[in-house]
């Protein structure tokens, strides 16, 4: 199974790719851990009463916090309790690793939505996924807040292999040579060239469905926005992991308690 990290960009593309995996035959849940934020909620009009914290509260299980989504894909909400887990008892932390254990095998792709920034906590959570995706536009002061991100990445680990997606793009050319320009920089300063696996144009459709909370990816399945998140979707699940590394759900909340601990 796959981790896989979402790191900058909008929660939008976390959602339609999820749904495109899905489409695909897999099985997908997201983290909402954009702290405080609960977008993947509100974008999806759902209705989640219980979220991490209650998690850590022993309020209630993880299990009861996951809410089913369109097309099958299924939410954790994180709100703040994302935030808690760098000062969590191990009894609290138990609480967390149990939950996890018990989706293991109801998940094939996790996807984490940790929005924007390089705090440490969302540094630690990019750092322990199987893959980290980077995605950013093609705007000069966007591709350095990717750079930046990158760079303190590389330096807490010099083994990173990050994908990258280009969001936003006015043309194919357009994203190959901010592409282009990234890696140069990557391989030069950081000696690492992510991978890029896809690029997807600036569509006025991506606003309306924001603002109806309805994805594009279900309202305009044969849109050039969809058909791209769908090639992208497709390259990930091609993927493999390297098989003598632990991979999947477990894996990654053990990283994570390593981490914080």
């Amino acid at each position: 199974r796959r981790v896989l990290f979402r790191s900058v960009g909008k929660t939008t593309l976390a959602i339609n790719l999820s749904l495109a995996l899905s489409e695909l035959g897999k099985k997908v849940i997201i983290l909402d851990a954009d702290i405080g934020m609960a977008n993947v909620e509100l974008l999806l009009r759902l209705n989640t009463p219980l979220n991490l914290t209650n998690v850590i509260k022993g309020e209630c299980s993880l299990r009861d916090t996951l809410t089913l989504g369109p097309s099958g894909i299924k939410l954790l909400p994180g709100s703040s309790g994302i935030s808690s887990l760098t000062n969590l008892s191990p009894i609290q932390f138990n609480r967390i690793l149990s939950g996890f254990s018990a989706l293991e095998n109801e998940c094939d792709i996790f996807i984490i939505d940790t929005g924007a920034g390089i705090s440490e906590v969302v540094l630690k959570f990019l750092e322990s996924a199987d893959d980290l995706i980077l995605i950013t536009t093609t705007e000069p002061h966007a591709l350095m807040d990717t750079y930046g991100l990158t760079k303190a990445l590389t330096y807490r680990n010099p083994d990173l292999k990050p994908l990258l997606i280009l969001n936003r793009c006015e043309s194919e050319s357009e994203a190959l040579k901010c592409s282009e320009t990234f890696n140069k920089a990557a391989s030069k300063f950081l000696k690492l060239q992510p991978e890029l696996i896809g690029w997807i144009y600036d569509d006025k459709k991506v606003s309306r469905s924001l603002k109806n909370q309805r994805p594009l990816y279900l309202t305009h399945p044969t849109s050039d926005y969809s058909r791209q998140i769908t090639s992208i979707a497709g390259k990930l699940v091609g993927k493999k992991t390297l098989q003598e590394r632990p991979s999947g759900i477990v894996s990654f909340i053990n990283k994570l308690k390593r981490s914080f601990g």
